[in-house]
């Protein structure tokens, strides 16, 4: 067991030969401290998370975070089936290659949406509504 007062003097210290740190400690002595892993080093920063050799979470640089991914092209990639319950909110654009179901559970269109029917089968769906539309 290690034991220490908090700060990064008392948790562990690793070091490689070329003198890049990282240390893993507890912020402070308090039960509610919040656990640190912090990089000392000048190179690319990167924390990888594996299980029997699966990558689990890559952060890179405190830039991108991949989930299932080497290589995250945004905030946040995930590779894989993503499973969720409650509300997604997003303050920008939704993107989507497919979207599936019925559309029975859309809620708070404008009203000229109610009586639109869409059928078929699509490859591309681009529309584009006018502000003046009433």
């Amino acid at each position: 067991m290690l034991t220490g007062s908090g700060g990064n003097a008392s948790g562990l210290t690793f070091k490689n030969a070329g003198g890049e740190i990282v240390r893993q400690y507890f912020n402070t002595a308090d039960a509610s401290s919040p656990f640190l892993i912090t990089y000392d080093g000048t190179g690319g920063a990167e924390i990888t998370l594996q299980a029997d050799g699966d990558l689990i979470l890559n952060a890179s640089n405190g830039d991108n975070v991949g989930i299932g991914t080497t290589s995250p092209g945004k905030k946040l990639t995930v590779e894989g089936d993503i499973g969720g319950s409650g509300n997604i909110s997003a303050s920008g654009d939704i993107t989507a290659s497919k979207f599936k179901g019925d559309g029975s559970a859309l809620t708070n269109l404008p009203a000229f949406y109610s009586s639109t029917t869409v059928s078929g089968s699509f490859t591309t769906l681009s529309a584009s509504i006018a502000s003046d539309v009433a």
